[in-house]
């Protein structure tokens, strides 16, 4: 049996438009929402909560959203102990990567950039 992965793209500009495409063709993916700032008028697109999160059953996340919020969007998704894809650069400071590592290691998540 094949077991498909319950995926949120966090962002949709340049970068994010690529990682949409590339999730929809994949067969083992299921797009199940767009977390975005605003823009909301497609019905997959809706701004991050706790509610959709659970609501959705995220089980896994690709943020492509700027650099600037990359720490705290990420230190929310491995709180939560979903597993993250993290586009590049990590992070705005080696300081904020290094901490985005200690959580992930506490919470024995996934963190991959």
């Amino acid at each position: 049996m094949d077991t498909k992965l319950n995926i949120a793209l966090v962002g949709f500009g340049k970068f994010g438009k690529k990682y949409h495409k590339n999730i929809l063709e994949n067969k083992k993916l299921i797009l199940k929402k767009i977390y975005r700032k605003k823009n909301y008028s497609n019905k997959i697109f809706e701004k991050l909560s706790d509610k959709s999160i659970k609501i959705n059953r995220i089980q896994s996340a690709i943020i492509v959203t700027p650099v600037k919020t990359h720490y705290k969007i990420a230190k929310y998704f491995i709180k939560k102990n979903i597993p993250i894809i993290l586009e590049k650069p990590a992070a705005h400071t080696l300081g904020e990567i290094k901490k985005l590592l200690v959580y992930s290691q506490k919470k024995k998540s996934f963190c991959i950039s």
